[in-house]
């Protein structure tokens, strides 16, 4: 879907009125790429420009339960990357969250 049709995000999207955010996010998971995870804590909350959707952007962290990567409702494929061969990214803020999980000692430390 656009924005950012053609390039690659972390599976996500609104949560439903009274829906509790990580269900929110394990659904999500399950829509659009077919597998059942375990989210857990927040790890960030980025807001995305206009130009990205303007939403803002809450990034958990997740245990891969079950399920192998399908393209679901809006999505035109998934996949799981190693950090080295990653696709070119949608969303400034999947581009963020990449860039510090390539430096670990960032989110230990909170630094941008």
């Amino acid at each position: 879907m656009n924005p950012g049709r053609g390039q690659w995000a972390l599976p996500g999207g609104y949560l439903d009125v009274g829906e509790d955010p990580r269900a929110a996010a394990a659904r999500e998971a399950a829509e659009e790429a077919s597998v059942e995870v375990r989210v857990t804590n927040v790890m960030d909350v980025f807001a995305n420009p206009p130009e990205d959707g303007g939403a803002v952007f809450v990034l958990y962290a997740a245990t891969w339960i079950a399920g192998e990567p399908m393209p679901g409702d809006d999505a035109d494929a998934a996949d799981f990357f190693t950090r080295d061969g990653l696709p070119p990214l949608a969303f400034r803020s999947t581009q963020d969250v990449i860039a510090r999980w390539a430096d670990a000692a960032a989110w230990q430390t909170g630094a941008p």
